[in-house]
């Protein structure tokens, strides 16, 4: 009876270890090849991203895509101008928030995920 108790946890065991390591290499399959840090700047708006305190929606979300995909970020602090023509020209990868316009639609991609309403 031992025997029988002890092969089943056996089996048991080996199961998990198979499973887990499926999910970990299924998990590591979803990440993105990073193979060089994302370019991301941040402009200066008060919950947006604020310098002093270097905290901020857009800074937050960021890390939470770095930590997520595994992808490194380099940060910086530029005027939001000079962080749309580095975009434009590729000299630049990221930005945060911004207003999506016809003309920024032909050289990015917009996620929502804030949004403001008049009042």
């Amino acid at each position: 009876m031992r025997y029988k108790i002890a092969k089943i946890k056996c089996t048991q065991a080996t199961l998990q270890v198979l499973i887990w390591g499926a999910a970990v290499s299924c998990w590591a399959a979803d990440r993105p090849d990073c193979p060089a840090p994302i370019t991301f700047a941040l402009y200066e708006n008060g919950y947006i991203y604020d310098a002093a305190s270097n905290t901020g929606i857009d800074k937050d979300v960021a890390e939470e895509l770095g930590r997520r995909s595994g992808c490194r970020f380099e940060f910086s602090v530029k005027p939001r101008a000079r962080i749309w023509v580095e975009i434009e020209s590729g000299a630049l990868m990221m930005t945060g928030s911004g207003i999506q316009t016809d003309k920024r639609d032909v050289f990015s991609w917009a996620v929502r995920y804030m949004a403001q309403k008049k009042l």
